[in-house]
């Protein structure tokens, strides 16, 4: 039971549970989705590749590393985003409009990163630490804000939920966690994290229920006065 445990609380099983369910879903959609549809691939390619055999990382200072945090977190984001469509007209998960739903993306996107990086530093998490924190984060949008995993859990096909959980958890990551395997070891964090997993878990869900709250009473009426919805 230990070694399962251990073998559970790392990330890879959690990408290949991922990887699974989302080709399992692109098998399965009747519709075409973003023509970008392959963009989230891109990402997870990129994480397997520097997991597996590493790779380059940016050559920022420690004072540097922040922004530059922050500024891959927008990036991976919005390559995600053009995965993503509301009902095939447009590129974007938030909008029919491409443009609007990126500038609405922009707003919950940095602040995850914001609250991310605080976590990062505050805590000591390492790539490990901050995929389950990313996982903390898909945990509030499936049970709260979309409500996709607990229809699941609530529906025969239940024994799905895992596998739909591991891959909200990997669509996170591959903005929050990613970057983290692309900036020079100890750039963040001085030291071993100080969090147990299932609180960092908690500390995900609990911070991403904030952020989002402050994005849609806040962020998303500003937008809506700026662009005169």
């Amino acid at each position: 039971m230990r070694w399962i445990l251990r073998w559970i609380g790392q990330p890879l099983p959690w990408i290949i549970a991922g990887l699974v369910f989302a080709v399992v879903v692109r098998l399965a959609r009747d519709d075409p989705g973003s023509p970008l549809w392959f963009a989230e691939y891109l990402l997870h390619g990129l994480m397997l590749h520097h997991l597996w055999r590493g790779g380059p990382r940016l050559r920022v200072s420690r004072a540097q590393a922040g922004l530059a945090y922050v500024a891959l977190v927008l990036l991976f984001g919005a390559i995600y985003e053009a995965s993503l469509t509301v009902d095939g007209t447009g590129i974007g998960g938030m909008h029919a409009q491409t443009g609007l739903s990126y500038l609405l993306a922009f707003g919950d996107y940095l602040l995850l990163a914001l609250a991310s990086l605080w976590v990062i530093r505050r805590f000591g998490l390492g790539f490990p630490g901050a995929f389950f924190l990313a996982a903390g984060f898909s945990l509030s949008e499936g049970l709260i804000f979309t409500g996709v995993l607990a229809q699941l859990i609530a529906s025969p096909l239940w024994v799905m939920a895992p596998l739909m959980l591991a891959y909200y958890t990997l669509a996170y990551s591959g903005f929050i966690a990613l970057p983290l395997l692309l900036l020079p070891v100890g750039s963040l964090i001085q030291g071993p994290t100080r969090l147990r997993l299932p609180w960092v878990w908690a500390l995900g869900f609990g911070i991403s229920c904030v952020t989002r709250l402050v994005w849609g009473l806040i962020y998303i009426p500003a937008v809506e006065w700026l662009v005169g919805l």
